[in-house]
């Protein structure tokens, strides 16, 4: 919560001084160089909203609690590691991009070499993209599912130790 917290102020405080340069028609590189900031600290926002949320589908489906109790629940099983969820992600998403494109360049070379010889077999190997597709993100969500479960499994054992104090 405190990377989140402290990438909020440092985009109100780097969006006021935007604003005011904006007010006082203040042009040049140091405008460019303080929106460059304020899009760097966004981005760095959206990251940790994204890492705090995003077993948020899985305590959704996977637990009996109301929608919006789902986010305090995922936001309190990435709480205390959060570097090592967001290292996962980023290692999730390479690997995952890595497989598409893997794919994606087989595909697109049998689907140039068909296409030159049978025309009409592009518009199938296209539509073949989709099943690539598919596997990438059922790949990606397989160490999520197991993230949750080790999380929760934290979690219970948490509660477990609280009401046996």
């Amino acid at each position: 919560m405190y990377v989140l917290g402290l990438t909020l102020y440092i985009f109100l405080f780097v969006l006021l001084i935007t604003l005011t340069l904006w007010i006082f028609h203040i042009d040049g590189s140091a405008t460019a160089a303080i929106v460059a900031m304020e899009i760097i600290v966004m981005v760095l926002g959206l990251v940790a909203v994204t890492v705090y949320l995003i077993l948020l589908p899985y305590v959704l489906i996977l637990t009996d609690i109301p929608f919006w109790q789902t986010f305090a629940t995922s936001y309190k099983l990435i709480k205390n590691s959060f570097w090592k969820t967001f290292i996962l992600l980023f290692v999730l998403g390479l690997i995952a991009g890595g497989m598409y494109m893997l794919f994606l360049f087989v595909f697109g070379i049998v689907g140039f070499v068909s296409a030159w010889v049978l025309p009409f077999t592009r518009y199938v190997f296209s539509f073949l993209m989709v099943i690539p597709s598919a596997l990438v993100l059922l790949a990606n969500q397989i160490p999520l599912i197991a993230l949750y479960i080790d999380r929760s499994a934290l979690l219970s054992d948490d509660t477990n130790q609280q009401t046996a104090n």
